[in-house]
């Protein structure tokens, strides 16, 4: 995060703005993960819900 340290920010939101970018642009949500049996994290997520829907009944919340 030297870009944040480095830079002269004019407002709290620019900052914020940069950091959110940075994160969503590291953390990719399609990806596949071999420790999500090679499903994105958005795929393992979706089928876990499914399985503990199916296994209660009703939706975990």
């Amino acid at each position: 995060m030297e870009l944040v340290y480095l830079t002269s920010w004019r407002t709290r939101d620019e900052v914020e703005d940069v950091i959110f970018a940075c994160i969503g642009g590291w953390y990719n949500t399609r990806r596949r993960q071999r420790e999500l049996c090679y499903l994105s994290s958005d795929e393992y997520e979706t089928v876990s819900r499914r399985r503990e829907t199916g296994r209660r009944g009703k939706p975990v919340v």
